[in-house]
């Protein structure tokens, strides 16, 4: 099967430099940032219920104000995890794009990069520019965040300036060097790491007029809540090195799918299959509620990417840059319902299990 090398007609022209602000906005990728939104709300709801049902001695009825409270922090705490998903988004770009600018088997716009330089919409030099200043607001927005909660809550602004600094560090370690853990094919541990602390910060942050009192114990809960949700994040991460494993491996990217080519497939579902077995296992623990078995069901989605995959990679056991990857598109859109869906589930559960 081979392809045409045409561009997407999506991908970003030149043209769009006559509104910068616009252009900056959506060279952050702002139409994947919902998984992380997501990922926030599961770490609020998780909060919820621990404060209903895990910590029920320290949690009291809330009033208006502890309320409005909440609400404000959920929404800060949304601003900062999508500023620094925006900055390791565009530092990305900057970082990939000698592999990027050879990819000719990318699935725009879910492989491949934004496309902002390698189109000449915007410079290497602007992109590492803004990237650093989302880190900065990101980081000095988590400072003030962290000195508030140390005025309420010391043990959980302890935790969160932890949980700030490892996000942030992983964010920059993915693509930039000397690490660049995405290029050492160890992307995916660095996304269900994020992720996951994505959950926790979240509940840390919430939990505060919940319930202020905190312990290593609740912090480690959290993180655990939160992998398996980071490891379905991580499989969209898995199932996009497909497409651009000719181009990774033409500029030395040793992703799993570059190191083991069609045998990589088998990660797909191992993925899965941890997801759901860590699942199992924290709400047998008494971590999360048997209620919460139903967001399971959105990992059916999964099931039909692994089909997919595993049909692709029969096919065409072998790949190159005139390689067709497109039927692979259906399953990375299958593996972005999985991901959001259980999480979206998963909170609703939690929210619902905690309000009865």
């Amino acid at each position: 099967m081979t392809r045409s090398l045409e561009l997407d007609a999506a991908e970003p022209h030149p043209s769009w430099r006559a509104s910068l602000a616009k252009t900056y906005f959506l060279a952050t990728r702002p139409a994947f940032f919902t998984i992380t939104a997501i990922g926030v709300l599961l770490g609020s709801a998780y909060a919820m219920w621990h404060a209903a049902h895990g910590a029920a001695t320290d949690a009291a009825p809330l009033g208006s104000a502890e309320i409005g409270i909440t609400v404000g922090l959920f929404l800060l705490t949304l601003l900062l995890a999508l500023t620094a998903h925006a900055a390791a988004n565009v530092i990305n770009d900057a970082c990939d794009e000698a592999t990027d600018r050879c990819n000719r088997t990318r699935l725009y716009p879910f492989t491949g990069g934004s496309r902002f330089l390698q189109n000449g919409v915007l410079t290497r030099t602007e992109l590492v520019r803004f990237a650093v200043a989302l880190f900065l607001i990101t980081a000095l927005g988590g400072c003030a965040l962290t000195l508030w909660l140390a005025t309420v809550a010391p043990m959980r602004a302890v935790a969160l300036a932890g949980i700030g600094l490892v996000g942030l560090f992983v964010g920059w370690a993915y693509s930039a060097p000397p690490l660049r853990l995405s290029a050492r094919g160890m992307g995916e541990i660095a996304i269900a790491v994020a992720w996951s602390l994505v959950v926790a910060g979240s509940a840390t942050v919430i939990g505060a007029p919940l319930t202020p009192a905190f312990t290593k114990t609740a912090l480690f809960a959290s993180v655990a809540v939160g992998l398996p949700f980071g490891l379905l994040v991580a499989n969209i991460l898995y199932i996009n090195q497909f497409p651009d494993a000719p181009a990774d491996a033409a500029g030395n990217k040793r992703t799993v799918p570059v190191r083991f080519g069609a045998h990589a497939a088998w990660g797909y579902p191992l993925l899965v299959v941890g997801a759901l077995a860590l699942h199992l296992f924290l709400t047998a623990a008494g971590l999360l509620p048997w209620l919460g078995l139903f967001a399971l069901a959105a990992l059916l989605p999964a099931l039909c990417a692994t089909r997919i995959l595993f049909a692709f990679v029969r096919e065409q056991p072998l790949w190159n840059e005139t390689t067709d990857f497109s039927p692979l598109r259906s399953a990375i859109v299958a593996t972005l319902q999985a991901a959001h869906g259980y999480g979206l589930l998963l909170a609703v559960t939690l929210i619902g299990d905690a309000l009865r």
